[in-house]
């Protein structure tokens, strides 16, 4: 006999149950296995079925047998261990760093290189009542986003009030979320919308499109039905070359990128004196679940068109050579 063919006889004879598993079973498939046992049905048909060994089979009726109980089984697997101390003190400092719940947490533990699970860290926050369970997020939501390829191709502008006598204004980049320039102040003014804007560009570049709603501080409205003439932002952006694109109405979703950094800002400012250290933690540590964990300010530069790219190593290269001669004399 060739001595392929031994080997493979002697492993059939050393494992005769090789590829079927053994693995716990439901309880109704317990009572299955039970009610065919005591049919008298053969053994090795109710294990092919169920997909077990007839040694499995065999012990499960001989726990029914000894107890006169359904033999009822955990959870598969090996049971979960306790997190170490320092474990749970590097949630808790996540935690009250970035409040955020446990799948923020694992993902600033990914970009930090640390390993730990989201529903460990669940726990150690639900037990210390940090968290709860909320049953109506569970499971991928249904929506469609969308993002522009590059930084810089598109900025949102929005509104939004953070008290009774605190307006705040955002400038966010599309494609990596950055808030390029804020503001603030008692009522919504379009003087300090087109001031932040050109301090935006002034620090950050100009975009190539913005988006807003139809606010009026943005865009100016039909009253008494006559359509009036376009607004001075839009004409201020006409003037700059960028080009201003209005949100559908009703349709709040359109700028919902901008929406949900109003939310990060609002949980985060209190740590902070001011809007602006706000947004500057926030560019540079926040981390962000659209963005794998990053920062925003951390792709931001990697996402820049390579026309842009080469604009500021030009820059940055002649503002060294100025730099230099100043200093040489």
């Amino acid at each position: 006999m060739p001595r392929i063919a031994c080997v493979i006889l002697n492993s059939l004879s050393i494992f005769p149950f090789a590829g079927v598993r053994t693995a716990k079973l439901k309880e109704r498939k317990v009572r299955w296995i039970i009610r065919e046992m005591e049919k008298g049905e053969p053994v090795s048909r109710i294990a092919s079925i169920q997909k077990v060994t007839r040694q499995w089979v065999n012990e499960l009726y001989r726990r029914y047998k000894e107890t006169g109980k359904i033999p009822i089984q955990g959870k598969p697997g090996k049971p979960a261990s306790q997190p170490s101390e320092k474990v749970v003190d590097l949630v808790l400092m996540y935690h009250q760093r970035y409040n955020m719940g446990a799948c923020g947490i694992e993902l600033a533990f990914g970009r930090d290189g640390v390993h730990a699970p989201h529903n460990r860290s669940h726990s150690n926050l639900k037990s210390r009542g940090l968290a709860r369970d909320e049953p109506k997020k569970r499971g991928r939501r249904r929506y469609v986003r969308y993002e522009r390829r590059h930084s810089m191709d598109l900025w949102h502008a929005d509104w939004y009030q953070h008290s009774l006598d605190e307006w705040w204004l955002v400038y966010e980049d599309d494609a990596f979320r950055l808030v390029a320039g804020v503001a603030t102040g008692r009522t919504p003014k379009m003087e300090v919308s087109i001031d932040a804007f050109d301090s935006s560009v002034a620090a950050w570049g100009q975009p190539a499109h913005l988006l807003s709603d139809h606010g009026s501080v943005f865009w100016a409205s039909p009253y008494d039905a006559v359509v009036r003439g376009p607004p001075r932002f839009t004409v201020h952006l006409e003037e700059l070359g960028v080009d201003h694109i209005l949100s559908m109405v009703g349709r709040p979703e359109g700028n919902g990128k901008v929406e949900r950094v109003f939310q990060t800002l609002e949980r985060i400012c209190g740590r902070f004196d001011s809007l602006e250290i706000t947004t500057q933690w926030y560019n540079e540590f926040w981390p962000h679940s659209s963005l794998g964990g990053r920062a925003p300010l951390q792709g931001f530069h990697w996402k820049l068109p390579p026309e842009r790219i080469f604009g500021l190593v030009d820059s940055w290269f002649w503002r060294g050579i100025f730099k230099w001669k100043l200093i040489s004399g």
